[in-house]
C-alpha cells in the first residue's frame, strides 16, 4: 500500500487525503501518518500570490519551465 500511495501523491495535485482515504479504505488520519513518517512526504498547499503585476507573472512562468 505504501507503494502504491507514494506513487499517488508525489508530485501530484488534484488527489487529497480524504479521496485516498476512500479509495484504501481507511481512515484519514492514517494516510497523513503513511506519508509523513513512512513515505516522507510533505503537505503543501497550493497559494495564489497577490499583487503579482503581469511582467512578474510572466517571469515566473519562465523561470519554472527551465
Amino acid at each position: 500500500m505504501l507503494a502504491r500511495l507514494s506513487k499517488d501523491f508525489d508530485n501530484k495535485s488534484g488527489v487529497s487525503q480524504r479521496q485516498a482515504a476512500r479509495k484504501y479504505g481507511c481512515a484519514v488520519f492514517t494516510i497523513n501518518w503513511a506519508l509523513q513518517t513512512k513515505c516522507g512526504i510533505k503537505y503543501r498547499k497550493k497559494k495564489k500570490i497577490p499583487g503579482r503585476t503581469e511582467q512578474q507573472k510572466a517571469d515566473a512562468k519562465t523561470n519554472a519551465e527551465g
